[in-house]
């Protein structure tokens, strides 16, 4: 479950930098 947990966070995280990345523009992003 603890692992589990962990992946989920990551994956979220990964998921936020690309929301934000996508707000400021493609520039940021890449």
């Amino acid at each position: 479950m603890l692992k589990y947990n962990i992946e989920v966070k990551v994956w979220s995280e990964k998921n936020l930098t690309k929301c934000v990345a996508a707000a400021q523009g493609d520039e940021a992003y890449l």
